[in-house]
């Protein structure tokens, strides 16, 4: 499993919920060959080449920066996303919403 798909599927999971990279990391940990130590790209890769809408929050803790996302679908996106496992890379979020109206 990609990096990619781990971190989507976990977000998924985690939908409407703030998660930490440590979080994202740990769950990364266990369903692919390594640990994901490049989050942001990733979570890039997923807004940008994929379209999906995640938002980042960062929090200043004494002078170290803190982020988190999340993803905020709606039921029938999450339905159609289940329907098309498994893949190997994360279907483009345009054509899942449509195919989920």
């Amino acid at each position: 499993m990609t990096h990619n798909t781990a971190i989507l599927i976990y977000l998924l999971q985690n939908n409407h919920k703030w998660v930490s990279i440590g979080q994202i990391r740990s769950h990364t940990a266990l369903l692919c060959k390594s640990e994901c130590y490049k989050v942001g790209t990733r979570v890039s890769d997923l807004r940008v080449k994929y379209g999906y809408p995640i938002e980042n929050k960062k929090k200043n803790v004494d002078g170290v920066v803190h982020s988190s996302y999340k993803i905020a679908l709606y039921n029938h996106e999450i339905q159609e996303l289940r329907s098309q496992w498994p893949f190997r890379n994360p279907p483009q979020y345009q054509q899942t919403l449509k195919k989920a109206i």
